[in-house]
């Protein structure tokens, strides 16, 4: 099917590093993209050894799901053994001095909303997550102090002969574990067809070879607030996948919630061209002139280091 809905858990899990690399110029930002790389990789096996999967990528955090309907224990072994490593890996030694790492996380259950968009003429495909499971672990998440795990109220009424909480501000925050948790079951690496891969990946990123490099970097965020449905995006899509043949970018993240949706494109990364930020500035333009659709865009224009994150054979851009 082109989309559904289905129960589970979600984790959010947002990273808090101390002391930026922007100030050190390049070799800085180098050396941060090296340590969110070695911080990075073992919190995504993490999900992937307790039955979950990664959703998303947002910067220095990331949207975990773990589908069906008794599966709070595997997310919350997930969770706990994510703050785990972060707690005993919490500083890193640089040229620059002593960089400083914690975790908060914030979990939930509920609906996932997800779809595939694209299709008919379309070559490339995109799919998306969305629902009140991620709307929850992303309100928990912001609830959460350093180092904290805070969940909503089903997870709460699910897991609290297990588990000690304090309230905290309709929410609730994880003191203790009392239950033994499951050990990791590692999760063997999926033999994808590469067609299948190609469908959902432009050929310019499946053919990058380099962990990370400097490049200007335009990046446009778009937010549709009239659009919430399967139907509704899919029509966008195929406006959004006919415009970047005319205009390159490379669609990075969709979001969709109540407040609508929002996508986060980029030109310059994985490849760059003279004419993108021309490109970039015509591709918003006429997506709302095609579409009609109230939107809000907001871009930027500078030098970035782009790579990757997460684990082998999982991997999304950064900026």
């Amino acid at each position: 099917p082109a989309g559904g809905r289905e129960g589970g858990i979600a984790d959010q899990a947002e990273g808090e590093q101390h002391v930026a690399g922007d100030e050190h110029g390049k070799e800085g930002a180098e050396i941060v993209a090296e340590i969110m790389q070695a911080i990075f990789d073992p919190l995504v096996q993490r999900v992937y050894d307790h039955g979950g999967f990664v959703s998303s990528f947002a910067g220095d955090g990331f949207t975990a799901l773990f589908p069906g309907t008794r599966t709070q224990i595997m997310g919350l072994t997930a969770a706990a053994r994510m703050r785990k490593h972060i707690i005993e890996h919490s500083t890193r030694t640089t040229p620059f001095g002593v960089l400083h790492f914690a975790i908060k996380i914030g979990m939930a259950e509920g609906d996932v909303d997800w779809g595939i968009i694209g299709g008919g003429e379309q070559t490339l495909h995109a799919c998306y997550f969305g629902g009140k499971a991620i709307e929850e672990c992303a309100k928990a998440e912001r609830r959460a102090g350093i180092n904290e795990l805070v969940v909503n109220e089903p997870v709460m009424e699910r897991l609290k002969s297990m588990v000690g909480f304090i309230s905290q501000d309709g929410y609730w925050r994880v003191t203790d574990i009392y239950t033994p948790l499951p050990p990791p079951k590692p999760a063997s690496q999926p033999d994808r067809p590469s067609d299948l891969t190609a469908a959902f990946v432009p050929g310019t990123v499946l053919r990058k070879d380099v962990r990370g490099e400097y490049r200007q970097v335009l990046t446009l965020f778009v937010k549709l607030r009239e659009v919430r449905t399967w139907e509704q995006l899919n029509a966008i899509g195929q406006e959004v996948f006919d415009l970047q043949r005319r205009y390159g970018g490379y669609l990075s993240t969709i979001d969709v919630d109540d407040m609508g949706c929002r996508l986060l494109l980029f030109w310059g990364m994985p490849v760059g061209f003279e004419n993108d930020l021309e490109c970039a500035l015509n591709f918003v333009l006429d997506l709302s002139a095609r579409t009609g659709a109230a939107l809000k865009a907001g871009a930027t224009y500078q030098l970035a280091y782009a790579g990757f994150v997460g684990r082998a054979g999982l991997r999304e851009g950064f900026t």
